[in-house]
């Protein structure tokens, strides 16, 4: 299965005119394929999400007041900009997650990539200007890019790539490519989870007071929400808009 996964991957690689070298899609993710990857989600010129895009957005979740919620929501939620400084996607990989998703046997169990427990968050620690997240997803394609793919949060809002299906995409290589060249798609990422997971009617519900804002922050983040005052930032920043007429 893992074999066919590679290719599969493969040829989604060359059917976005990417070239992957001379031997095609042969279900191995060497060094050629590998570069194409890297190059597929990187994108210096993103465009910045308008204002106009912002109150779209909010409409798009019930919400005909202005763009206070949505703004602070980013604010709190976000992982800030959706791409390194290297112009790639922002992802953060999780190992255990792939340990648990990865397709192939022949996997060896290593705490860079493929560990039954999560951890070994680094940046850059060969200091090569490549971020880790990256060097270990690229890794773990060489075995499953499917599941290596699955084991990543992916841009602005750092969604994990299991949810692809939830997100409306085919697999979680569309879903990241989604996210390359604006940050309007980051936003509709968003509003989609914000939907599949019923928090809608929490989200209209944020406004300057903390209490107000649990249901969201509960929802978003889980139980751990009180111990990082989710709630008392999404409120805060939520008056802090408003001031400014958002």
């Amino acid at each position: 299965m893992s074999k066919k996964t590679r290719v599969a991957f493969q040829n989604w690689l060359i059917s976005k005119g990417r070239n992957i070298g001379a031997a095609g899609a042969d279900g191995i993710i060497g060094k050629e394929t590998k570069q194409a990857v890297y190059n597929m989600f990187f994108e210096l010129k993103a465009k910045a999400i308008t204002n106009d895009e912002l109150i779209q957005i909010s409409n798009q979740l019930g919400d005909k007041s202005g763009t206070a919620r949505i703004r602070a929501v980013a604010e709190v939620e976000s992982a800030g900009s959706g791409w390194f400084n290297t112009g790639h996607v922002k992802i953060l990989y999780e190992r255990h997650k792939f340990w648990n998703y990865n397709d192939d046997s022949s996997a060896p169990k290593s705490t860079f990539f493929n560990y039954p427990d999560s951890g070994n968050y680094t940046t850059d620690a060969n200091k090569n200007d490549i971020n880790d997240s990256w060097e270990k997803l690229l890794r773990a394609c060489e075995y499953d890019p499917m599941g290596a793919f699955m084991s990543v949060s992916m841009g602005k809002f750092q969604v994990m790539g299991y949810h692809y299906k939830d997100m409306g995409f085919e697999n979680p290589w569309d879903m990241m490519l989604s996210l390359v060249a604006n940050e309007v798609n980051h936003y509709i990422l968003l509003i989609k989870y914000v939907l599949v997971n019923n928090l809608k009617n929490a989200f209209l519900k944020i406004d300057a007071k903390a209490e107000n804002c649990v249901a969201f922050a509960k929802g978003y983040n889980g139980p751990a929400y009180s111990k990082y005052s989710y709630h008392s930032k999404i409120a805060g920043a939520y008056s802090k808009y408003k001031l400014k007429g958002f």
